[in-house]
């Protein structure tokens, strides 16, 4: 697609009809163009006329700029995000409601395709993803984040607070995409041609939002890992402290005994797909055995009592509720502990130290230690920790501690109990969540016919080895579709695809091929045969619907050190499997 500058189309007209000196004819053009966005950027602030929307700035940034973000609330992990080509930014708050807001930024790239984008948020929200946007101008799209309607990832802002919960559940992303849709023609004077989302997690929930009830908004929806069946997956989340039990207790497992576990799972599963290299391509053939491990078998220090065994088994397991109905699938067996197992620095770890600890952009992941381990325990900004003792090493499911995102939600919205106790957690609190349900945030209708019947697209992918939010969850939510709209996968396939991403840990990082283009960071090219981007540009506009993803892995997870291995991600429900020839190359993998 041919790029527009960011004049409108009157611009040219209205330039011939000035008196302009002859030396002006000397600029060039581009000089000229970037001089005349600045322009029509610095005066944008004063033209726009957005219903309950206060528009704070629009400024010209160029690229290079290292942006600040000193009103971030700590949680947002991101202190400064360089930007990478010149954009218009424009700042604005909209009310939502008597005790609620929303802040929305809409970056405008100067070359822009026509296109229009849409970002998403993380955990309980709270935080626009500036890396995200930056991501997306840099390919030329206009795009738009919000804060979810609170800053911070933080639960406290929902407390008694319906318009709050309200913004979280839908109505603050689907009023960023009809606000940023307005600065985007007021700035570039006219209609984008397609718009289109990114976003996982809490994001990829979202993008199933707008999928579900604002089908008009995308013609092409990018979801990835997404945290709906929202309110069962906040009880299943927290469930895990109920089985694993604080440290010391007789049901706890320790950081060596969890490494043993994903050893032995290895031992027992990795091979199942043809190939023993660290990496399970289909989870679902796995069905471990932890009672290998148990003390009386297995004589190592890090052995498992009959009743850690048992641990194991609650984990690895599905939840279910008072009366035997499943509440959430269970996590796949993959190393969940892809933080400790992956081979590359976890994302949110970076991110922490990064901008928060060291306010250190280049600080080096892998000298992280017990002095670091100090440092970040002792900063503490805002009591952020919500526990005591040390930071904790085995995640966020398995650390015997309450899951902070399933704190946040019984305590202030559930309940509107900021005493309530994770460890009293139980199914009768599952369906209380369950039931309650606010705004529909659970978001699992299972009906897409409005993003069919106006021929928009869905790329949902999710990563096998996600430590946060189970996999096989997504899985499910497929054959709800079909089930639902009495559809087989040949009939999805024309508007709705799932990928299974083998190694990937929760949206970014892990020993597989990750490297997708989801994600900035993950970026192994714009073709859109390896870039999910690319890919649901492409489907929307040409016709061309991708048939697997091609994910790169490098050596160290560094792209200066070169290629590692390559791997052909299946469409579900096929599954990957060894074939023949040298492992690393893509061709040898076929999906069945």
């Amino acid at each position: 697609m041919a790029l527009d500058s960011c004049l409108s189309p009157n611009s040219l007209s209205e330039m011939k009809s000035l008196n302009l000196p002859a030396a002006m004819l000397l600029v060039p053009a581009a000089q000229f163009v970037m001089g005349a966005c600045a322009s029509r950027c610095s005066t944008l602030v004063d033209s726009l006329e957005l219903e309950d929307t206060t528009v704070w700035f629009s400024n010209h940034v160029a690229a290079g700029t290292n942006i600040t973000f000193p009103e971030n609330h700590p949680t947002c992990t991101r202190a400064s995000q360089v930007v990478d080509v010149d954009i218009c930014r424009v700042s604005m708050l909209t009310t939502t409601g008597p005790t609620s807001n929303t802040s929305i930024e809409v970056w405008l790239p100067a070359n822009w395709t026509g296109r229009f984008l849409s970002t998403g948020n993380g955990g309980t929200g709270g935080c626009i993803q500036y890396e995200d946007i930056n991501y997306a101008v840099s390919q030329g799209f206009a795009a738009v984040g919000t804060n979810n309607g609170h800053n911070g990832t933080i639960g406290e802002p929902f407390l008694n607070n319906p318009g709050v919960i309200e913004d979280f559940a839908y109505r603050a992303l689907h009023l960023g995409v009809v606000l940023g849709k307005q600065v985007t023609k007021a700035f570039y004077g006219k209609e984008h041609t397609k718009s289109y989302y990114l976003g996982c997690s809490t994001g990829g929930r979202q993008g199933f939002k707008e999928a579900q009830d604002f089908p008009e908004d995308f013609d092409g929806i990018v979801a990835g890992a997404p945290a709906f069946a929202f309110t069962n997956l906040t009880s299943w989340s927290g469930s895990f402290f109920t089985k694993t039990g604080p440290p010391g207790s007789p049901t706890f497992l320790t950081t060596e005994q969890w490494n043993a576990v994903w050893q032995n799972m290895l031992v027992q599963c990795d091979g199942l797909d043809g190939q023993v290299d660290g990496i399970l391509e289909d989870p679902d053939l796995c069905q471990y055995r932890p009672e290998a491990l148990i003390c009386g078998v297995n004589t190592t220090g890090t052995c498992l009592t009959g009743t850690q065994a048992q641990t194991v088994r609650a984990v690895f397991s599905d939840l279910h509720g008072i009366d035997g109905s499943l509440v959430y699938p269970r996590m796949q067996p993959s190393p969940q502990l892809g933080l400790l197992l992956g081979g590359r620095p976890f994302p949110y770890t970076n991110d922490w130290f990064r901008n928060v600890v060291y306010n250190d952009s280049s600080w080096d992941a892998a000298t992280l230690g017990p002095a670091d381990y100090a440092a970040a325990a002792a900063q503490n900004p805002f009591n952020i920790a919500t526990w005591e003792g040390d930071l904790p090493q085995l995640g966020l499911l398995l650390g015997g501690r309450p899951f902070p995102y399933t704190n946040d939600w019984f305590r202030n919205v559930v309940y509107n109990d900021s005493n309530w106790d994770a460890a009293t957690l139980g199914p009768a609190d599952y369906a209380a969540a369950a039931k309650q349900n606010p705004f529909n945030i659970a978001t699992w209708e299972g009906d897409l016919s409005g993003v069919r019947d106006r021929g928009a697209r869905i790329l949902h992918y999710h990563g096998l080895q996600d430590p946060i939010i189970s996999s096989d969850n997504s899985a499910r939510y497929y054959n709800h579709v079909s089930r639902t709209m009495g559809l087989t996968s040949a009939e999805l396939d024309e508007f709705y695809r799932y990928f299974r991403i083998s190694g990937l840990n929760h949206c970014a990082g892990g020993p597989g091929a990750t490297f997708i283009g989801n994600r900035a960071v993950a970026v192994a090219g714009d073709e859109p045969e390896r870039n999910v981007l690319s890919a649901i540009v492409r489907w929307v506009e040409e016709g061309i619907a991708p048939e697997h993803i091609l994910g790169t892995a490098y050596i160290n997870g560094t792209k200066t050190a070169g290629v590692n291995f390559e791997r052909k991600h299946c469409k579900y429900p096929a599954r990957n499997v060894y074939q023949s020839g040298d492992p690393k190359l893509a061709d040898s993998w076929a999906c069945v």
